[in-house]
């Protein structure tokens, strides 16, 4: 069975004075501003710390971003570097086919240059040694020309000699036999 209290008679209390209810109404006042005080006081640490919290966070994702960032502007680098030692690499490698055609061209154009020097000299040397068989043929001809004359000549003379001595021979022959038949009347 439950017991209940039998509640205190209550004691008409006596009215206090107005002053009293003045002050009392004045620390209850200042107790409710106090506690509001408090409240606000715990209120605004709370919000700081929200904000603070809010502020990290925002940090952290502007760091992570920047990161990100960083991370892509790197990668950007890189790929333009790539790109850039792919270009150099191209264009060096298209000089070298250049200067290796421009040799190749060179040498093929020394190579003709020395034939048509080899050629030229052959064609010199031919047409000096074709000057020189003709010379040589115009020389024996000329040789062989004044060979024949001089031949000419000596058989010219020989047979003027012997056509002289022929005439002699029947002149003498004709006058002897006059000095015999001369010789014969005599005798």
């Amino acid at each position: 069975k439950k017991v209940t209290k039998k509640p205190a008679k209550k004691v008409a209390a006596k009215k206090p004075a107005k002053k009293t209810v003045k002050k009392a109404a004045a620390v209850k006042k200042a107790a409710a501003l106090k506690v509001r005080s408090v409240k606000k006081a715990a209120d605004a640490k709370k919000a700081a710390a929200k904000n603070r919290a809010a502020a990290m966070k925002a940090a952290a994702k502007a760091k992570k971003a920047k990161q990100a960032e960083k991370k892509a502007a790197a990668s950007k680098k890189a790929v333009l570097l790539k790109q850039k030692k792919a270009a150099k690499k191209a264009k060096l490698a298209l000089k070298a086919k250049a200067l290796r055609a421009r040799n190749a061209a060179g040498k093929v154009a020394a190579a003709k240059k020395r034939a048509a020097k080899q050629a030229k000299a052959t064609l010199m040397r031919e047409r000096a040694a074709k000057k020189r068989a003709a010379k040589k043929a115009i020389v024996a001809k000329k040789r062989a020309a004044k060979k024949a004359m001089a031949a000419l000549k000596r058989e010219r003379a020989a047979k003027k000699r012997a056509a002289l001595k022929e005439k002699a021979d029947a002149k003498r022959a004709v006058v002897e036999k006059k000095r015999a038949e001369k010789k014969a009347i005599r005798a």
